[in-house]
């Protein structure tokens, strides 16, 4: 299961040997709680009405696209009003406020970079969140409809559920840092456009960055992609659980 999230790391930091990653994700409670849940793979699954791993299947591709959907419509027009992030005008008082205009790079370009930031990276964790409730909402109700095809089916739930619950707190830890290392990234490119940029700064001259592939914009859709290589590395993971070998 450590393989998709330690691709997405790799990206940043080289290639991760996936059994090293996941130990690395697994502190002494979860440790404790994976030897623990293993002790419970004997368990049998409940009475419910009998379900093929084909039904289930179709279950996950079915929520994931839609959840997939939901990402894609959220984030294909970030700067609506109901996501509250910055207008054009709000980030050259930004700029005024800070005296990035005044004193043209430092702490003044730093503190402008996260004000404008702040709520953007907000955005993608409100996004990013959704997905996971989703993604647990989904993995729950599957629990007990993949225990009842019987006791291999029911062992192999229960290592995987072990599994999730042992790396959970590491998971959340990689995926909060793949999303905070655009924060970086946005104030690093922040700093040249606001050096290389035409005085005075007006709303008109900062709105290609709210355009695509422009400065702003262009953060959000790789914020955008990450949570789409997390939400696909839990479909894999679902869909391992649910296809016939």
């Amino acid at each position: 299961m450590a393989a998709g999230l330690a691709d997405a790391l790799a990206v940043t930091q080289g290639p991760v040997d996936p059994a090293v990653f996941l130990a690395r994700m697994m502190d002494l409670r979860g440790s404790v709680d994976l030897a623990q849940g293993l002790e419970a793979t004997g368990a049998s699954g409940g009475e419910l009405a009998p379900a093929s791993r084909a039904d289930l299947r179709a279950i996950v591709v079915e929520r994931t696209a839609a959840l997939r959907e939901g990402v894609l419509r959220t984030l294909a027009d970030p700067f609506q009003r109901r996501s509250r992030l910055p207008t054009p005008e709000q980030v050259v008082t930004t700029l005024l406020e800070h005296g990035v205009l005044v004193d043209g790079g430092g702490r003044p370009v730093a503190a402008a970079a996260d004000a404008i930031w702040s709520p953007c990276g907000a955005l993608l964790a409100r996004v990013l969140d959704g997905v996971r409730f989703e993604l647990a909402a989904l993995r729950e109700e599957l629990g007990p409809r993949l225990a009842a095809l019987g006791l291999a089916v029911a062992r192999l739930e229960r290592l995987d559920a072990a599994l999730v619950g042992a790396t959970a707190k590491g998971r959340a830890a990689l995926e909060e840092r793949l999303l905070s290392a655009l924060g970086p990234s946005f104030a690093s490119r922040f700093a040249s456009a606001v050096a290389g940029s035409p005085r005075p700064v007006t709303p008109a001259l900062v709105g290609c960055w709210f355009e695509a592939g422009g400065l702003l914009r262009a953060e959000i859709d790789r914020g955008r992609d990450a949570v789409l290589a997390i939400l696909d590395h839990d479909r894999r993971r679902l869909l391992a659980l649910v296809t016939d070998r």
